[in-house]
């Protein structure tokens, strides 16, 4: 599957000045998920930094933490940080 803006990530928080803290919760596998340009459909509210808590909520849910590592408007790249 893929990202689809009819379910957005919500933002939490703001971390300082330029950073914030994400909520998104899909069924697709947290390897998907953090695959690159995944939510490059939403890019521009997105800024290297942002954390994003993922709950890949499928048969076997998993809860994890993605790091937006690089974010514009040919890429959106993520790394899992747990």
């Amino acid at each position: 599957m893929a990202y689809e803006t009819s379910n957005p990530i919500k933002k939490i928080a703001q971390m300082g000045e330029s950073n914030s803290l994400w909520y998104y919760s899909d069924g697709d596998a947290i390897g998907t998920i953090v695959a690159s340009d995944y939510f490059l459909a939403d890019y521009g509210q997105l800024t290297a930094g942002d954390v994003i808590l993922v709950n890949s909520s499928g048969s076997n849910a998993v809860i994890d933490t993605v790091i937006v590592s690089a974010a514009s408007s040919s890429t959106v790249t993520t790394a899992n940080g747990t």
